[in-house]
């Protein structure tokens, strides 16, 4: 969490999520979480990455952390 000039505080998201309806095709960075119940065609960067049941990765994966639950 970050304050901007106003004292207001700035939430940081606390991941992505590649829905069940959805396709990627490329490459994904980020910084955080990436959950995928959809499916990925490529590369994924992430600090936790994480498939859920139907999630589908063809692919490579760097991660510090990945759960496969499914």
């Amino acid at each position: 969490m970050f304050i901007d000039n106003e004292n207001t505080a700035i939430v940081e998201p606390v991941g992505s999520t590649i829905s069940q309806n959805m396709r990627i095709t490329g490459t994904i960075i980020s910084s955080g979480m990436v959950t995928c119940a959809g499916q990925i065609d490529g590369t994924v960067q992430c600090k936790s990455f994480h498939i859920l049941p139907g999630g589908k990765l063809s692919g490579e994966i760097t991660a510090d952390e990945v759960t496969i639950a499914g």
